[in-house]
């Protein structure tokens, strides 16, 4: 990059700037969600408490739990896949 004008680094890093403005995106859409929950929560219709009616033993629904999040994981691996997103095991400054 030494003796390249400024506004070639500028479009050399322009793709990580378009996935930093969706993630930014993605945040502002999730923070909407969360004061719109807030909002229904404080100011919302009130309902009567009702008892919690459990539908399996509590490791079931652990296992549930889990399964979702290993989903989650497995999701976000294919799209970094399919973005060419690599992940190193080995860090190039330990060799």
């Amino acid at each position: 990059m030494r003796g390249a004008p400024f506004i070639q680094s500028v479009v050399d890093i322009q793709s990580y700037w378009v996935w930093r403005g969706v993630g930014g995106v993605l945040m502002f859409l999730s923070h909407i969600v969360f004061a719109w929950n807030v909002w229904r929560m404080c100011f919302g219709p009130s309902a009567e408490a009702a008892p919690l009616a459990a539908e399996g033993p509590p490791y079931e629904q652990a296992v549930l739990i889990a399964g979702g999040s290993a989903l989650v994981y497995a999701g976000l691996a294919l799209l970094m896949g399919a973005a060419g997103i690599e992940l190193s095991r080995s860090r190039p400054d330990r060799g």
